[in-house]
């Protein structure tokens, strides 16, 4: 079965690795995913080395490029491709029209992956929400948000969990805590705490280094990491976190490393994970620190609360609140049993965001339409 993933974002974060990694998956499991990206970013040069195919997006306009999604739906049918899943929101009008010029053959597929809090009743996006075959989100409380602020249809909504390849990260246990702190040239006998993934403003990890602060003014040897490279156009948090690590002289406490490929090993090198986000949708990296069976503090919005059951599989505070953030790691550094607990917890629930689960459920789906 040929599968069209449109994505057509310049940027590299977790959008376009989710989209990367599915049709990774759905190619080993025997489909034929057709990757439509924009050339030269990091996505294209992803795609190639995973041995994808991959095409060209034609330029357009957000809501009116007539010619190009009419030139679109031709090339789709010269591919014989009569499915395809929107990766990203930019190309969503255009995919609608392209459905349109092909008489309705086209099947359209909106993979949901952000929040959709602005009300979308109105008779304009009606008419494109109505031309959907179908809407997957990944959690239960964006699956709310859709129901409150669109016209789709119950039947037409259906909840898969992104997921991860639980068995990569829930090796990367204790026993590789020295060669991955050896790695990322973090000390070797220290209890650290970290994030890993892109630094952004969204991403609030200022809070976490106000929380080292406040650490250390108590007398604990807590260090913090961040892993991960800056969001591409939006460049200067990173400079903001240095300098703000400078005036509370913390410069032998907070690291600063690079992105690294080997996810797995840079979740071994940390005691606690942290997600700090003001709102992350589904938080990945959460997931991945879940299946590695690490503790998890995160905050207590987006989709982090039923990430962590509820508070069940993780400890919650509220965004931006660096005291309560504090006051958990203080609670986790003094109780190994807790962090145990809560580890153990973490990855059992993980286990319900198995890539194998996600390609089964869109296997299920692309096969009914």
């Amino acid at each position: 079965m040929k599968v069209g993933f449109f994505c057509g974002s310049r940027a590299w974060g977790g959008l376009e690795i989710n989209n990367l990694r599915l049709c990774r998956w759905l190619k080993e499991r025997g489909l034929q995913p057709i990757l439509f990206c924009e050339s030269n970013t990091r996505l294209a040069d992803e795609a190639a080395i995973h041995g994808i195919e991959k095409m060209e997006l034609g330029t357009h306009t957000k809501h009116f490029s007539f010619r190009t999604a009419y030139q679109l739906s031709r090339t789709l049918s010269r591919q014989q491709i009569n499915i395809v899943v929107i990766g990203h929101y930019h190309h969503f009008y255009m995919s609608v029209w392209a459905k349109i010029f092909s008489g309705q053959s086209l099947r359209i597929v909106y993979w949901q992956q952000m929040q959709l809090v602005l009300n979308k009743k109105d008779f304009y996006h009606s008419f494109f929400y109505r031309r959907l075959d179908a809407w997957i989100t990944p959690l239960n409380y964006l699956k709310s948000q859709l129901m409150a602020n669109t016209v789709l249809p119950l039947d037409k909504i259906t909840v898969i969990p992104l997921g991860v390849e639980i068995e990569l990260f829930s090796k990367a246990n204790a026993e590789k805590r020295e060669q991955s702190r050896k790695e990322l040239s973090l000390p070797l006998n220290e209890f650290i705490v970290g994030t890993i993934g892109r630094i952004d403003r969204q991403k609030a990890q200022g809070s976490l280094i106000e929380s080292i602060k406040i650490l250390k003014d108590k007398g604990l040897p807590i260090k913090a990491v961040f892993v991960g490279e800056e969001t591409l156009g939006e460049e200067g948090y990173l400079a903001e976190l240095v300098r703000l690590t400078n005036i509370y002289g913390l410069q032998n406490e907070v690291y600063f490393k690079p992105f690294v490929k080997d996810v797995p090993l840079a979740f071994a090198a940390l005691d606690v994970f942290v997600m700090p986000s003001l709102s992350e949708p589904i938080g990945m990296v959460t997931v991945e620190a879940m299946a590695s069976g690490l503790p998890v503090v995160g905050t207590n919005s987006g989709g982090t609360p039923e990430l962590l059951d509820n508070g069940n599989a993780g400890l919650l505070f509220d965004p931006c609140d660096a005291e309560k953030l504090a006051d958990h790691i203080y609670s986790l550094y003094h109780s190994p049993s807790e962090r145990s607990s809560l580890g153990a917890n973490a990855q059992l629930c993980a286990s319900q965001y198995s890539h194998n689960l996600q390609c089964q459920l869109f296997e299920k789906l692309l096969n009914q339409l």
